[in-house]
């Protein structure tokens, strides 16, 4: 669970809830809060046939539970975003694939970075389908193949999907400007775990076709229980909060920049109650 959670740290990354009175709602079902300083222009994708990038990520997570817990190593994975077929309507029709999974030794570490190797063997290669709309948004995502896997990797495969959502931030589609501002809610579910994120982004630069942001994210989550590996877990006081600085170009489909999360919650199992937290540090480079 621990390496499936540090992948969903990856797909919540957002921004504090705005005033519900400043909010008003973008065609895409963004909520606005600033369309930022004139010039103002609608902001869109660019996708061409045969386009493709490389991002690396390359996190580092610490884990508490408890008195137990510490440093993991470094992980490191390629991902490979390629455009299929551009559409008339100007949404394109994607392919993104895991190159390369792998973790490096950190000096904070209590185990190898040799100890991940057989969870991240269990990604590398990873296929996933998805149709990307001018305005960044997904739809219509797929695992390719039915392979059946046992329950821990298929846990991951599924978070590795929902961080996906990451590397396409959506954009109002609406004339915006530097200083815009724009939140979205969306609900995960992390093996069972359901939660809540409410992600803001503010756009504090507009060079041509790069656009550099900074986001701030809270995450929320009911008292409940999940049954992991056939034990029932009882989880509460979930909370977490997250900030980054990136740079997106529209017409390359790359992601550059830094985001740092945490993530609480009290976990009880076989009337053992057991405070957890999890940081992380993400890093986004293109290759």
């Amino acid at each position: 669970m621990r390496f499936a959670l540090c992948l969903a740290m990856v797909a919540w990354i957002g921004c504090e809830s705005p005033h519900a009175s400043d909010v008003k709602a973008s065609p895409n079902g963004l909520e606005i809060l600033s369309q930022g300083i004139e010039p103002r222009r609608v902001l869109a994708y660019s996708f061409h046939n045969d386009q493709k990038s490389i991002l690396e990520l390359a996190l580092d997570m610490t884990l508490t539970a408890g008195a137990m817990g510490g440093a993991v190593p470094t992980i490191v994975s390629a991902i490979e975003i390629a455009v299929e077929g551009v559409l008339p309507t100007g949404h394109a029709n994607v392919r993104m694939t895991v190159l390369d999974a792998s973790a490096r030794d950190r000096p904070d570490a209590p185990s190898p970075a040799a100890s991940l190797a057989a969870q991240l063997a269990a990604i590398k290669g990873v296929t996933i389908h998805a149709t990307i709309g001018p305005d960044g948004k997904l739809s219509n995502t797929t695992l390719e193949g039915d392979q059946k896997r046992p329950e821990a990797q298929q846990q991951q495969i599924n978070s590795l999907v929902a961080s996906f959502q990451q590397l396409t931030m959506p954009i109002p589609n609406v004339p915006l400007g530097a200083g815009a501002m724009w939140k979205s809610t969306r609900p995960i579910d992390q093996g069972g775990l359901k939660m809540s994120a409410v992600n803001t982004v503010a756009l504090t630069n507009i060079e041509g076709t790069r656009l550099t942001f900074a986001v701030k994210s809270e995450l929320h989550g009911a008292d409940q229980t999940v049954t992991i590996s056939g034990v029932a877990i009882h989880v509460e006081h979930i909370s977490g909060t997250g900030e980054g600085h990136l740079t997106l170009e529209l017409d390359k489909l790359t992601m550059t920049g830094e985001i740092d999360a945490t993530f609480k919650a009290e976990m009880s199992a076989e009337n053992e109650k057991t405070p957890m937290q999890i940081t992380t540090k993400l890093v986004v480079t293109p290759r």
